[in-house]
């Protein structure tokens, strides 16, 4: 059937219907856990079909003939869960019937809708051959024979498992594409984890941490799923580039690919994507240690056309233990001049640590008129109600307290909550069910505290009544204050307690260290003006450590480290456009 249509197709010139034809025969498969992301995909290609045909009125159906069916081209599956044991076995070995089902597959897209009907009925029979070798060799009872049973190429309906040369006859990929979804692992459901991240014999990802994202998975799967040189292009969220849970991505490229471009697309790029997003093609092969990248987010503003990045890439050589982060040539200047006279703040003699976490804001943090209540019925209420400062309340140089309070029954205090009854009442009155710590679903969740305690056990609980410089993780801006008068913090704020206080507000505060955190050593940016001090990145921002504790002014700092007026020009400008 197919032939005879190419030779028509020929005949009437439609060159383009049939490279396309081919392309899509030949090269093209795909997969996705989502119907309707798979139909989308379908349908793409038919109508990539149809725009290529010679359309003529006085024939049955306008000289349109049924396009091939993209059945065995398209599947529904979970990507990331292999076929269980899928090296194991010999039912890949059978030769034979791999052969026929193969056949099959390619004359399945030939044929017309009668053919293909007796196609099913035979490819159906020879997998039933196939399994019940798994049968006669003891292995009826495993998954994996389950997973082979259940899947059903010619419906819609979803496997939760992919295995690409039962699909697709296929074993390895010379491209590998994606657009993965960005989900965070902390969100998804324990039982929809487990299944993905390890089995009973090993972790089955290296790139997984508690506290990452669904596409770094992805990532390593699709690089798994590469024949050797193949390449892989994905576009994602860019926080892998300098997060604390993307450092085992970049590990796992810099080990097991060659990093061959980069391109960070920043923020406001897609429309419909809620994240600041990058571009990156891997080839499996040795790493060459030179990877061609470029930011993009610096073009935007001067109308730059995605097209004309090829001529905008530049080389760089990203090194273990290391964010990714793309720098001109005057920001690596300046990234070598702080990095030769600071050392990592981890090793000042310094500490860094969170807030307190309730768990229930709703229930510990309280307003000036539940104070006075509380305490009007029990004096003893004020030992343990503090006020508190948020992120918000924080700005540079100065912090205002927005009249809150929390009632802080940390842990770490081992308090008895029959010594303040007005408290007790009042979180009883609350809500017991809401409060208790074990056995529900939320942030008070499987935790071994009581039910009236914060969430954190705060080993620390003393640094709070010293002098310490706190500061915002989620900021706009280089927000950082000294608190003398004992104010707690809450979980969205972090604090540092030790030495050089005075200095080291000045410094962390400066227009350089602003600039230079956010754009050399930030661990993740927020669309176009957020940033988070992420503590893993924090902590490794290099200050040149004095032997004075005084404040300096921002000329003073720039002097410190040596810059040069253009570099000191270049600052300022990137602060004043909000870069």
């Amino acid at each position: 059937y197919l032939k005879s249509e190419i030779e028509r197709k020929f005949k009437a010139n439609l060159l383009d219907y049939i490279r396309k034809l081919g392309v899509i025969q030949k090269s093209i498969y795909g997969v996705d856990i989502q119907t309707i992301a798979v139909e989308i995909a379908r349908l793409r290609c038919f109508l990539s079909q149809i725009i290529e045909e010679d359309v003529l009125d006085n024939e049955e159906n306008r000289g349109i003939n049924p396009l091939p069916s993209l059945d065995f081209k398209f599947v529904i599956a979970n990507t990331l869960i292999e076929l269980d044991d899928s090296k194991q076995g010999s039912i890949f070995k059978d030769d034979t019937h791999m052969s026929e089902l193969k056949k099959i597959r390619e004359d399945y897209f030939n044929e017309d809708n009668n053919k293909r009907s007796e196609l099913r009925e035979k490819f159906e029979s020879i997998q039933k051959k196939m399994l019940n070798k798994v049968v006669s060799d003891g292995q009826a009872g495993t998954k994996r024979y389950q997973q082979l049973l259940e899947w059903r190429p010619f419906t819609n309906t979803r496997s939760d498992w992919f295995d690409p040369e039962w699909m697709f006859g296929i074993e390895k990929f010379d491209i590998v594409i994606a657009n993965p979804p960005y989900v965070h692992l902390e969100k998804m459901k324990e039982s929809d984890i487990i299944p993905i991240i390890k089995s009973k014999k090993k972790p089955l990802y290296k790139t997984y941490t508690g506290r990452g994202d669904l596409y770094c998975l992805f990532y390593e799967r699709g690089l798994n799923l590469l024949k050797k040189d193949g390449h892989l292009t994905y576009i994602t969220s860019n926080k892998w580039m300098r997060s604390s849970y993307g450092a085992a991505v970049r590990e796992y490229f810099l080990k097991y690919t060659n990093p061959i471009s980069l391109i960070d697309l920043g923020p406001s790029i897609f429309n419909s994507a809620v994240v600041d997003t990058n571009i990156i093609t891997l080839q499996k092969a040795k790493n060459a240690r030179k990877t061609m990248v470029h930011s993009y987010k610096d073009d935007i503003k001067e109308g730059f056309e995605l097209s004309n990045i090829k001529q905008n890439l530049v080389a760089t050589n990203f090194r273990e233990n290391e964010t990714w982060i793309i720098l001109q040539p005057i920001e690596r200047s300046i990234k070598e001049k702080i990095d030769e006279n600071g050392i990592p703040l981890e090793d000042w003699n310094i500490k860094i640590n969170y807030g307190i976490k309730t768990g229930l804001n709703a229930a510990f943090v309280i307003n000036q008129n539940k104070r006075d209540e509380l305490i009007a019925k029990d004096p003893k209420s004020e030992d343990i109600i503090r006020p508190v400062l948020r992120g918000r309340d924080i700005k540079k140089d100065q912090y205002n307290w927005s009249g809150l309070y929390v009632i802080a029954l940390v842990p770490a205090k081992n308090y008895n909550i029959d010594d303040y009854p007005a408290i007790k009442q009042y979180l009883l009155d609350f809500g017991y069910d809401k409060l208790k710590q074990t056995g529900e679903a939320g942030a008070r969740a499987n935790t071994c505290y009581k039910w009236f305690e914060t969430q954190s056990a705060i080993a620390y609980w003393e640094d709070f009544n010293k002098p310490k410089i706190i500061y915002p993780e989620t900021t706009t801006g280089a927000y950082f204050v000294i608190d003398k008068e004992n104010y707690l913090i809450d979980k969205t704020c972090f604090m540092i307690t030790g030495d050089n206080l005075e200095y080291l507000t000045s410094t962390l505060s400066s227009k350089l260290f602003e600039y230079a955190y956010k754009n050399i050593y930030a661990s993740v940016v927020l669309g176009e003006k957020a940033y988070q001090y992420n503590r893993h990145a924090f902590s490794k921002l290099p200050i040149k450590l004095t032997q004075e504790n005084k404040k300096l002014n921002d000329d003073e700092i720039f002097d410190l480290y040596g810059l040069n007026s253009k570099e000191r020009e270049f600052v300022l400008m990137a602060l004043k456009n909000n870069i």
